[in-house]
């Protein structure tokens, strides 16, 4: 009789703990994090963001300017700044700025760049500051628009 109760313990207590790890297994898998991003106030809207540009190393972004745009830009390096003139440009100064009139409101104290357009003469003027490292911080419209141009001619 001793050990017929002890084999009914047994199977209570293996039911017991089977039970109770099984509730913790189900408990832990179906914890799920909270992983709520507001991608709107993140990405959205019209504010320029450290996400909107790219820095690049100065030297590569002179040369993928110059492919782009060829004998209408001029760049020149003077006091830790690269100074762009894209002249005679008609529809490509837009298009250097992807036609984003944000980034012509931007100031070089804001995000280290500034773009500004003549639309008499068609030119536009950049300059952006070179950082430590000869680093230059470019908006992604003009880079976007100058890669597509720069390799597709």
């Amino acid at each position: 009789m001793k050990k017929h109760l002890y084999k009914w313990a047994y199977l209570v207590l293996a039911i017991l703990v089977i039970s109770l790890m099984s509730l913790f297994a189900k408990s832990k898998i179906n914890t799920k994090p909270n992983i709520n991003i507001d991608f709107d106030a993140w990405i959205g809207g019209n504010d320029f963001k450290e996400i909107n540009y790219t820095d690049l190393r100065t030297d590569s972004f002179q040369q993928l300017a110059k492919r782009a745009y060829g004998q209408l830009l001029q760049t020149q390096t003077n006091n830790g700044q690269l100074i762009m003139n894209l002249s005679d440009a008609n529809q490509l100064g837009s298009d250097f700025y992807n036609s984003n009139e944000n980034l012509l409101k931007l100031k070089l104290k804001d995000f280290g760049f500034e773009i500004k357009k003549d639309d008499k003469t068609g030119t536009v003027q950049s300059v952006f500051t070179i950082k430590d490292g000869n680093f230059v911080s470019v908006p992604n419209d003009v880079l976007i628009k100058m890669m597509y141009k720069a390799y597709n001619k």
